[in-house]
């Protein structure tokens, strides 16, 4: 798969922001890094840049993704084990929290003490889609390093040749002009725009097409609009998106007939369009299992919601 097979391993191969980039290279001068939370959009290389300096630099790295393990207690004592020894290397250690906006509160504030207790034998490096949902002492702790490529005609081009090198080294042919428009159209997200690249080249030769929906913030189904964002808020944090899913239910409510879709019809096509949205780009196994789950419990909890308003 093209996401995996050119994935960067190094910094220099890193498709970075100029601030980044000279945020990087400072760390790397210095030969110490410090705790970071890399934020940003999806697909914008926050936890293959954190593998890449790690790498770079010859650091002992414990990787974790909050995603798959919520337990307190799993990831306090796999961060004190790895933390609390000599690093094989004689170099500081590091510990990557992938996905950690989706930490709970709990985790968080008992993560606050350990980053201190540990600072002197090991950094921390956060990576988030959502940097407003890391406590505040926790982000205080950190440098923030926000992946902001939207609207760069530097990263965009960077983008177009990273393309073209793919292509060349897979001996598929290509129009500029349709590749151009490819990446335009998905990015932000590089991963996204490399994943499909593949997908529109399974002929032998790439072909753009403009159909395929991009990265979007709203979904409409006849006259049914809901906010994607908030959709993803609701996956990720059930609860305290209740009261936001019963409301635009109520409003919807009288726009059914002439949608043609019923209220839970519509709560369907929404989780649909979520997964589509999030997962289409070769999903691993974890991530499919971690999804099924998540949607099954999701799609449960919006039924009962239009079950009590009937």
């Amino acid at each position: 798969m093209f996401v995996d097979k050119y994935r960067p391993t190094k910094v220099s191969e890193m498709i970075l922001t100029s601030e980044v980039k000279k945020l990087i290279t400072g760390i790397k001068k210095k030969k110490t890094v410090p705790n970071m939370i890399f934020h940003g959009g999806a697909g914008t290389g926050k936890t293959t840049l954190a593998r890449a300096l790690c790498n770079d630099m010859n650091i002992e790295v414990l990787e974790l993704n909050a995603s798959l393990d919520n337990s307190i207690d799993n990831v306090r004592k796999e961060v004190m084990n790895f933390s609390t020894t000599v690093s094989l290397t004689s170099q500081q250690k590091v510990i990557l929290l992938d996905e950690s906006d989706n930490m709970s509160h709990q985790m968080q504030k008992a993560l606050r003490g350990v980053i201190e207790k540990v600072s002197n034998n090991c950094r921390f490096i956060f990576t988030a889609n959502f940097v407003e949902r890391l406590l505040e002492p926790i982000q205080s702790r950190c440098t923030l390093v926000e992946f902001k490529i939207d609207g760069d005609k530097r990263v965009e081009k960077s983008v177009l040749n990273h393309c073209v090198t793919i292509l060349k080294k897979e001996k598929i042919k290509f129009k500029q002009e349709d590749l151009l428009n490819h990446v335009q159209h998905y990015l932000p997200d590089i991963r996204k725009v490399v994943a499909q690249l593949e997908m529109s080249s399974n002929s032998g030769s790439f072909v753009f097409d403009g159909k395929t929906t991009a990265v979007s913030k709203t979904t409409a189904k006849g006259d049914l609009t809901i906010d994607m964002g908030k959709c993803k808020k609701l996956i990720l944090r059930p609860g305290r998106s209740k009261n936001w899913m019963m409301q635009v239910f109520k409003d919807r409510k009288k726009h059914r007939k002439s949608s043609g879709a019923s209220d839970r019809k519509v709560a369907e096509l929404k989780l649909d369009d979520y997964y589509n949205e999030i997962y289409a780009d070769e999903p691993s196994k974890d991530q499919i299992l971690e999804s099924i789950a998540t949607m099954e419990k999701t799609l449960s909890h919006l039924r009962g919601v239009v079950e009590r308003m009937k």
